[in-house]
């Protein structure tokens, strides 16, 4: 601190003094500021300048990051094992589990509860709200059961904790043994992994420390890392007590990114693009990852280790991808509602495309770096065995960092907070960038690299920020919008340019939304301003709708709902006269706008089933071109990509009336036949106003008046 804060080392502040001092710092405003900053971009300002800085920026890698890393990763393993253990036990005993579920004769409570009540009946713990009578009656029931009391046991001793299971929460009986696997580890488990960790933290951020780095950075930078300990240290994601309508609200929005992101094969493609994430200048550069990718005995078997480890299978397990998918995950195990746990477990198991894609990009992408990092270390002196363990931590690190996740110290107060929650979904990926592109934007103006080439050089960090920054972004906005895809398959000008103007859209919104709640606010004001200006602009059709649109999409969560519904309104009415005789068809506009209001209201993916089967339908169909019928089957929209050989109308057989058809607008006829009424009508309007009234004087000297289509500056008619 004496070097980076200019604070001596012998100053003793206050904490009263310290909050005074500290009362005016100034901090980042806009871009990533402290709350939305991740731990290591709120350790950042401790560094200091130059070579000094790099030192610092080291000690604080070495004494602080790697001993959490460390300790989540070892916690990450052991809480595997605990739940492939518990796999192993129920297979083991097929006629417990039959029975768990059941209720135990002559009681009101299950199988399931009286194995835990035995267990924490066993261990001391007060269980609450349960007579005593009735809690002696169920103990009694298991220790008559050798087999139900040989599964109590083994559960007690897998779960590695003194105790067997947790004390047991106010409302226990909603609960089961597999919620308790599930959340073992949370409070006295977890701690017991990054122990280290803490001691080292509270040495380090003692009161004392804490006062001077308040002084200089100020109360919120100081609550803000204070409040990113206590997440460390106990698991927690939400900071903030919503009640119990509030929590109801928040698992019912999240449920509508369950919605969007449910076997969303598109989303889960355009997740292999992070493979290039482990890619960098020195090392494990292009050429470098190029020979490791070369040796493919070696590059299969680093891959299949990567892909079977228990990080990645913590991963898709435990939907360890961002906050959102994981409370998704708990809001399937411990709903009470049958039709909510039923809803919550299809959402769940709608992210396996996604879940796939994501341990395949980071085990394709990080085989080669693990390899290459190996090598490093062994040039460096380390052995085979001690260069594997720190190259296993640095691919950890950096995959943890560049992917989606849900660890505790790459998470924002922002994220964490009920705003956040709202706002940021669909963020965690850029807000990840951003803070890449800013620690090294940060590393280069204080003077933190060496050389021009090489790692931790000029060059390495300004390319970091120029991919990081726009290059992933942009290349992703491209792929997603199916720019590319057109500009090399299509002649379809108009198309083209609406698919660019959307990539270059979903870039800027993409950069405003990783610099937290501000930015994502500005992308919502900034959308709506641009959306009054484009209604506004037609003389015909305008909707201003689009407007509120806009800004009710500054939280994703909301938005989506509105949008949905929209769209159905639309759908119906554009092909009202369809759906009022011929009712529901299965490919027809009625069960379109019925799938999209189903699936606003009640978080149920009706139209991403009906979707889904339209891009298989799509994919199958000669009317389209080659490459958009590849691309629809991998998740695209067809008509987002162009026009094929008739994409205006669908026909549709009539009930009764195999020979006959009935023809309806597609989602670009409903387009095309707006933009063609539109033309109509401006035309008819610029011919009225090109019309001139003109007179004519007839013999007798009276006049009358005439229409001239061709303007003149004069017009007089005589005999």
């Amino acid at each position: 601190m004496q070097h980076s804060l200019d604070v001596k080392s012998e100053k003793i502040f206050s904490k009263a003094e310290a909050a005074q001092r500290g009362k005016d710092a100034k901090r980042r405003w806009f871009f990533v500021p402290d709350r939305a900053a991740d731990l290591e971009l709120l350790l950042e300002p401790l560094y200091g300048k130059g070579d000094k800085g790099i030192e610092n920026q080291k000690w604080f890698q070495e004494n602080l990051v790697k001993p959490w890393e460390r300790g989540i990763n070892s916690f990450n393993t052991a809480r595997q094992a605990i739940v492939s253990d518990y796999s192993q036990l129920r297979k083991d005993n097929k006629n417990v589990v039959k029975k768990l579920g059941e209720q135990v004769e002559g009681t009101s409570f299950t199988h399931d509860q009286a194995l835990r009540i035995y267990i924490w009946n066993k261990n001391g713990f007060e269980i609450p709200d349960l007579a005593t009578s009735t809690q002696q009656k169920l103990v009694k029931y298991v220790l008559n059961n050798p087999e139900l009391q040989a599964y109590a046991e083994n559960v007690s001793k897998l779960t590695k904790i003194e105790t067997g299971l947790k004390e047991p929460s106010a409302e226990w009986w909603g609960e089961s043994i597999a919620s308790e696997i599930s959340d073992i580890g949370k409070g006295i488990g977890r701690k017991k992994y990054i122990q280290d960790f803490i001691d080292i933290k509270n040495e380090i951020f003692s009161e004392q420390n804490f006062n001077k780095m308040e002084s200089k950075l100020g109360k919120n930078w100081r609550e803000t890392l204070e409040d990113m300990f206590d997440r460390m240290e106990t698991g927690r994601t939400r900071s903030t007590n919503v009640g119990k309508e509030g929590a109801a609200l928040m698992n019912y929005l999240n449920g509508s990114v369950g919605t969007i992101m449910n076997f969303n094969t598109r989303s889960a493609t355009l997740q292999l693009i992070s493979t290039a994430n482990f890619i960098n200048t020195s090392f494990n550069n292009p050429l470098r990852a190029g020979q490791a990718f070369g040796n493919q005995k070696q590059y299969w078997k680093d891959f299949m280790y990567i892909i079977n480890s228990d990080a990645l299978k913590q991963r898709r397990q435990g939907l360890e991808i961002n906050v959102t998918e994981k409370e998704l995950a708990d809001a399937a195990r411990n709903a009470k509602n049958p039709a909510r746990a039923a809803i919550a477990k299809i959402l769940k198991v709608g992210y396996l495309p996604t879940k796939i894609a994501d341990s395949f990009a980071i085990a394709s992408g990080g085989a080669t770096y693990y390899r290459n990092a190996i090598r490093k270390y062994k040039k460096e002196g380390l052995s085979e065995k001690e260069a594997e363990s720190k190259a296993w931590i640095d691919f950890l690190a950096i995959s943890e960092r560049t992917q989606q996740s849900s660890r505790a110290d790459l998470l924002s107060a922002q994220q964490t907070g009920f705003a956040g929650r709202l706002i940021l979904s669909f963020a965690n990926t850029p807000m990840q960038m951003n803070r890449l592109m800013i620690k090294k934007t940060l590393d280069l103006s204080k003077g933190r690299y060496k050389g021009f080439y090489g790692e931790n050089s000029l060059t390495e960090k300004m390319g970091q920020i120029g991919y990081y920054g726009f290059v992933q972004t942009a290349f992703f906005a491209a792929l997603q919008s199916g720019a590319l895809a057109l500009f090399t398959n299509s002649d379809d000008d108009q198309a083209k340019q609406k698919a660019k103007t959307y990539a270059l859209e979903t870039t800027f919104d993409s950069f405003l939304r990783g610099q937290g709640i501000k930015g994502a606010v500005t992308s919502g004001l900034t959308r709506a301003v641009k959306k009054f200006y484009d209604e506004d602009a037609k003389k015909y059709g305008r909707d201003y709708s689009e407007v509120g649109e806009a800004l009710l999409n500054i939280s994703p969560m909301v938005g989506s709902k509105f949008s949905k519904l929209d769209a159905a309104g639309n759908t119906y009415n554009f092909n009202r006269k369809v759906v009022e005789q011929e009712g529901f068809t299965l490919n027809g506009p009625a069960m379109e706008a019925t799938t999209l209001a189903t699936e606003a209201l009640l978080n149920i993916p009706a139209n991403r089933i009906y979707r889904k089967a339209n891009n298989l339908l799509n994919a199958t169909d000669n009317t389209y071109y080659n490459w958009q019928r590849v691309l629809s089957a991998m998740g695209w929209s067809a008509w987002g990509l162009g026009p094929g050989k008739d994409e205006t109308r669908i026909r549709v057989k009539k009930k009764g009336k195999p020979d006959e058809y009935e023809i309806y607008l597609t989602e670009e006829g409903v387009r095309r036949e707006k933009v063609e009424e539109q033309a109509k009508q401006e035309a008819k309007k610029e011919k009225k106003k090109n019309q001139q009234r003109c007179t004519k004087i007839k013999s007798d000297g009276s006049r009358c008046k005439i229409m001239v289509n061709k303007p003149k500056k004069r017009c007089h008619y005589h005999d």
